[in-house]
């Protein structure tokens, strides 16, 4: 009777405990660095796309206020409103409607906001409410390079040249902010207009 062959010892071992203890320590290693990577890109991604959506709402923001002071008769001198908050407030004709418009940097909200209200809103009622425009702006007012509106001195535009300046960050870890600004020269004033067509500024 012939004996079984007898398989070499090497071929009938498995891994060891500890090998294999080894082995899913690797894997899994390997599984939690794939998952860091992958959640920081992920982070990265959205907060390049709210930076883009910041960027976009005040681009859109600064294109209004550029179209409204562009067709403006009185533009007054930027300043804050009750809250310390910065306003500029210009009469305009822009798409053939004559309204006072105002803008205030909210800095508790950080947001760009407006509002019209007609130079006879005493008498007819008609003041807008506040419209949040762009949000996540970021301007440290107390900083002079970071007044969000300016109204500029140069010669040449006898004080109808507003300068906008404006921080906009993509969330709360949106990164290093954008800087968007832009320079809008209004019309000249010197029309017949009286200064306090928009006054006195409407509550709220």
């Amino acid at each position: 009777m012939r004996s079984r062959e007898r398989l070499p010892r090497d071929r009938e071992a498995g891994l060891t405990l500890v090998e294999m203890l080894v082995s899913m320590a690797v894997f899994s290693i390997l599984i939690v660095i794939s998952i860091a990577l992958y959640m920081m890109m992920i982070r990265n991604t959205t907060a390049e796309t709210q930076r883009g959506t910041a960027n976009d709402q005040v681009r859109l923001a600064v294109w209004d206020i550029e179209r409204q002071v562009r067709s403006g008769n009185v533009l007054y001198n930027p300043s804050t409103d009750a809250k310390g908050n910065p306003i500029v407030l210009v009469y305009t004709q822009a798409n053939g409607i004559e309204q006072c418009v105002e803008w205030r940097y909210d800095v508790a909200a950080q947001a760009l906001e407006t509002r019209s209200w007609s130079t006879t809103y005493l008498l007819d009622g008609r003041v807008s409410q506040w419209q949040t425009v762009a949000i996540n702006i970021v301007n440290d007012i107390t900083k002079p390079n970071q007044a969000p509106f300016v109204l500029n001195s140069a010669a040449g535009y006898g004080g109808r040249l507003l300068d906008l300046h404006f921080f906009a960050r993509g969330g709360a870890n949106g990164g290093q902010p954008a800087e968007i600004t832009a320079s809008v020269a209004g019309r000249n004033t010197s029309y017949g207009y009286s200064p306090n067509l928009c006054l006195p500024i409407p509550p709220g």
